[in-house]
């Protein structure tokens, strides 16, 4: 009975993932933010391996499947579990080095592909010999690279300027931290206990509750993000940045404006001219800075602010 419920909460749980894909996309496509794309890929990858460990718990647990060492079933979950995982530990730094501006250096892109690469082998090496050494080391290295990124972030936290993804990054930040010993305690401390069933054993718990959790603040701060206008903390338009990019005088108040999170028809009201105008000015103020949003401009404004 006991199995039914955490198989169903998982099922739950994934349907959350799908609708946060979903709602990743629909941002996408009204502020076209490129690491949208990204953080697309890397929510896609943590859904795929949550979803073979879906499909392994109702086989092990439903199925017994745990008594035959390798059937067609587990072969193909397995594959595109690790592929996930590849995937997974790559793009996730990357991603936060792109987020932060900063550069994702030679040495950590090699150390981090050398990571990702031990992922295939370890397919290869499980066909050959059945020894599944990635078993031991998978959700190791995901929490590893995870609490990597997540402490770059917070360390640079007060430089992101978009108040709900600063609120997005310091409750996550929270929520590993919280994970930590449940990670522990699922893939170390669990297999020595005697008494505690073979099933429950089975269960993927530390992913369970840590992929509900980042998809419901992931979900919750997406919408924000989507049926919200972008709030920003103070940021004042440098000199430094009029001058490099040349910005006009009407092309300084059309940018306060989008700072102030103004819409274009708000903008227009407020300086007397037509939505059209605010249209142009904008047109040309993303053509001149080379961004193509509100939210990458005004990063570009901060970076020319510190």
């Amino acid at each position: 009975m006991i199995e039914h419920i955490i198989f169903f909460i998982a099922v739950i749980g994934f349907a959350l993932g799908l609708s946060n894909l979903i709602i990743l996309i629909l941002i996408f496509l009204k502020y076209k933010y490129r690491l949208l794309i990204i953080y697309f890929f890397v929510l896609l990858a943590l859904s795929l391996i949550f979803f073979t460990d879906i499909i392994d718990f109702y086989l092990n647990i439903f199925e017994k499947s745990y008594l035959f060492l390798l059937s067609p079933v587990t072969s193909i979950t397995l594959i595109f579990s690790y592929i996930s995982y590849a995937a997974l530990i790559y793009l996730l730094p990357y991603l936060i080095h792109r987020f932060l501006g900063h550069t994702f250096v030679k040495v950590k892109r090699i150390l981090f592909l050398t990571l990702a690469g031990i992922f295939p082998i370890g397919i290869i090496i499980f066909f050959l010999t059945q020894f599944n050494l990635l078993s031991y080391i998978a959700d190791f290295l995901f929490f590893g690279v995870l609490l990597y990124s997540v402490i770059v972030v917070r360390s640079n936290l007060l430089k992101i300027k978009i108040i709900q993804l600063q609120r997005f990054v310091r409750v996550l930040y929270i929520v590993i931290i919280y994970y930590f010993p449940v990670f522990i305690i699922d893939s170390f401390i669990l297999d020595f206990i005697p008494q505690i069933p073979l099933w429950f054993k089975m269960i993927p718990l530390f992913f369970i509750l840590f992929y509900i959790s980042w998809n419901s603040l992931n979900l919750i701060y997406a919408a924000q993000f989507f049926f919200k206008p972008v709030i920003t903390d103070f940021i004042y338009i440098s000199n430094s940045f009029n001058e490099n990019f040349s910005i006009t005088e009407r092309e300084k108040e059309i940018i306060k404006g989008i700072i102030s999170s103004q819409s274009n028809k708000e903008i227009a009201y407020n300086l007397r001219i037509s939505e059209k105008t605010v249209k142009n000015h904008i047109y040309n103020i993303f053509q001149k800075t080379r961004v193509q949003n509100r939210v990458e401009l005004i990063m570009k404004i901060h970076s020319f602010s510190n």
